[in-house]
């Protein structure tokens, strides 16, 4: 009997495990890799969950952000800090890229670049995330999104990264989600509908 209430104890255990995956990586295409990271925006510890691809100098990389949360619901964001921007400010650039995604694969100006593509998204939805014990923002894919690509490359002389924007390019533009941000959902709360989160490249 024991050994059977074992046996049940590590059955549900391991679904539970595989419900937190699947709800924070379910929308990453196939192909992607996928990485949960807590990052600190507008003061505050954030998680933020990125679907990405990496590939070889000269190529192109993939990265979308597709969710984040605040981990400390306690904590309150810097004065007129945009949320979603800050979030992609901390992971769209170069030094980010090459140090925790795409590790040492940003290669010297001399030698060659890599081009990156970036969607922002432009709306987002609440919801409560109950494996995680926080609010999360998803992205609502099938809505308005400028897709940004930039490259990138170590200036040997300077010290420093060089970053290009090649191209914008607007889809689903401009953003019909609503541009009133909802209250946080609660815990038994549904999810919120679509909403603008008040940040683009494209602006």
């Amino acid at each position: 009997m024991l050994r059977f209430k074992l046996l049940a104890f590590i059955f549900v255990a391991l679904m539970l495990l595989s419900l937190k995956s699947e709800k924070v990586f379910a929308y990453c295409p196939d192909g992607y890799s996928s990485t949960s990271r807590t990052i600190t925006v507008c003061n505050c510890p954030m998680q933020v969950d990125i679907c990405y691809k990496c590939y070889g100098v000269s190529m192109e990389y993939i990265v979308n952000i597709v969710g984040f949360g605040f981990v400390d619901g306690n904590c309150i964001p810097s004065q007129g800090c945009n949320i979603v921007q800050g979030v992609y400010d901390a992971v769209v650039n170069p030094t980010y890229l090459n140090n925790y995604l795409c590790p040492n694969n940003i290669p010297p100006c001399t030698t060659g670049t890599v081009v990156v593509k970036v969607k922002y998204f432009s709306c987002w939805y609440k919801y409560w995330d109950g494996t995680q014990g926080h609010v999360m923002w998803s992205s609502c894919e099938n809505e308005a999104y400028c897709e940004v690509e930039y490259e990138y490359c170590w200036d040997t002389q300077t010290e420093e990264w060089r970053q290009i924007v090649k191209q914008k390019t607007e889809y689903n533009w401009p953003p019909a989600c609503s541009l009133n941000i909802p209250p946080d959902p609660g815990r038994h709360d549904p999810p919120t509908g679509c909403f603008n989160g008040a940040y683009s490249p494209c602006n």
